[in-house]
């Protein structure tokens, strides 16, 4: 979610920290919900012709904070290494069927618990969106300034005459085509004062949004009884989603 990025990447240390911790909140949901519904799977059996859910698997988590045109850009790369432990005990390979079936219910369950957690516990106004959701707080020009790497691939789709919504394939190679090496040694602490450097030439004050921001979250004190519109949807509605997107079983 861009607009949590720019958030992230604008805020004062404090801030900072919380919008880290709610986004790996938001993805240790989603690796819960792999896990508890069984969507990690052994093969089993002659010729490995019978599925079953693993006992333990292990997925490695690379918190990255940057996107490769440099902008501010929180996610995290999540490995599931080919490797797990049967309900009996041996050692097989993974089968990744469901979880790829599943794709695109488990990004809606993160966008879905990392805004739950903002509004709920930061007081952050979030506004539903058809993908995901947005901050009014953050005003949309600095959304788009930070959004180089999306521009690019838009741009290049427009050439080639398709949208990369309709066409997720061909997305996918303008994605690979435009995306430049990474450089090595640039932090986000390094382009912190670059970023509000590049906000103040579009003609806007870093200050005149995110002191109001930061001053409401800091007065903000989470209700465990305030009625959350923004709750986590359960299981049915994700299997909705993920076949309303055309997810794709194999």
């Amino acid at each position: 979610i861009k607009d949590v990025s720019v958030l992230w990447a604008l805020a004062s240390l404090p801030l900072r920290a919380r919008i880290a911790e709610a986004h790996h909140r938001a993805v240790a949901k989603a690796l819960a919900f792999i896990r508890d519904n069984g969507l990690i799977e052994a093969r089993s059996g002659q010729d490995g012709q019978r599925r079953e859910p693993v006992a333990d698997a292990l997925i490695a988590r690379y918190f990255h904070r940057l996107s490769r045109a440099n902008d501010p850009h929180l996610h995290t790369h999540c490995v599931l290494m080919n490797l797990c432990r049967r309900a009996d005990g041996s050692i097989g390979t993974v089968d990744t069927s469901r979880i790829v079936a599943f794709g695109s219910a488990m990004t809606e369950l993160y966008r879905a618990e990392l805004a739950s957690i903002l509004h709920r516990e930061l007081g952050l106004e979030v506004r539903k969106e058809e993908h995901g959701f947005s901050l009014p707080a953050i005003p949309e020009a600095v959304v788009t300034l930070f959004s180089k790497r999306r521009i690019a691939i838009e741009e290049e789709a427009e050439a080639r005459g398709f949208e990369p919504g309709k066409d997720r394939d061909a997305a996918q190679r303008v994605s690979n085509r435009t995306r430049r090496s990474k450089v090595r040694g640039v932090t986000a602490d390094a382009l912190r004062a670059g970023w509000e450097d590049e906000v103040r030439q579009i003609g806007l004050d870093p200050d005149s949004f995110m002191l109001p921001i930061e001053a409401a979250v800091f007065r903000h004190t989470p209700s465990p009884s305030r009625p959350d519109p923004l709750a986590s949807p359960d299981p049915d509605r994700l299997i909705e989603t993920a076949f309303a997107r055309e997810a794709r079983l194999s």
